[in-house]
């Protein structure tokens, strides 16, 4: 699993490539615990590359979007494959989420 973060200005953005599973979804969750203590950035995750989302790596993004709301923040996913959009919608969060 890839993880490359940038910030600039009022945006962080979080490219993920690879498989988010549970090992992977430690990672994902260590590295972006504290992007939402940065009041001044809303995030997008670009989802182009990623293959896989396990139910762990489902719980980091609730997590984070959790944590962006409370810190008066937007989060949006872009570029969203279809198989991973297929695990939100079956889940029944793809209504909590910006999929784009």
């Amino acid at each position: 699993m890839e993880i490359t973060i940038n910030q600039e200005d009022n945006l962080t953005l979080i490219t993920l490539a690879g498989r988010l599973d549970t090992v992977a979804a430690v990672d994902f969750a260590a590295r972006t615990e504290a992007l939402c203590a940065n009041p001044t950035t809303d995030i997008t995750v670009d989802c182009g590359k990623l293959e896989y989302i396990s139910s762990s790596g489902i719980r980091t993004f609730v997590a984070l979007l959790k944590g962006c709301k409370g810190a008066g923040k937007t989060m949006r996913m872009e570029n969203v494959e279809e198989s991973v959009r297929h695990v939100f919608l079956l889940t029944g969060l793809a209504r909590l989420f910006n999929l784009q």
